[in-house]
C-alpha cells in the first residue's frame, strides 16, 4: 500500500512532522486542532479551496441577482421615459 505524506511545521516551535495527505486534507477541511510532537496546538485557519469556491459561487449569484434587478429597473425607466415623451 502506497501512502503519501505531507510535512507540517509547527507554528510555535518550528519542529517538522508528517501526516498522511488524507489526514492533512481533513484537517484543512474541518479546521480541527492538531498537535505537534511537542504538544503545541495548531490549526488551519485560512479558507480551504472548497470554502473559497462556495464564497465565489455565492458572490456570483448575488452579482447575477443585482444585474437582473438593474435590467428590470432600466426597462421600467425606459417605459416611463417613453410614456413621458408620448404625452407631448
Amino acid at each position: 500500500m502506497d501512502v503519501e505524506i505531507h510535512e507540517i511545521t509547527c507554528c510555535n516551535c518550528g519542529v517538522s512532522f508528517w501526516v498522511t495527505n488524507k489526514h492533512d486534507d481533513e484537517l484543512r477541511r474541518c479546521h480541527n486542532t492538531f498537535y505537534c510532537p511537542n504538544g503545541h496546538a495548531n490549526y488551519y485557519k485560512g479558507e480551504n479551496d472548497r470554502e473559497k469556491l462556495i464564497k465565489v459561487e455565492r458572490n456570483l449569484a448575488g452579482e447575477k441577482a443585482y444585474s437582473n434587478s438593474l435590467a428590470r429597473s432600466n426597462a421600467a425607466l425606459r417605459g416611463v421615459i417613453t410614456k413621458m415623451k408620448n404625452k407631448r
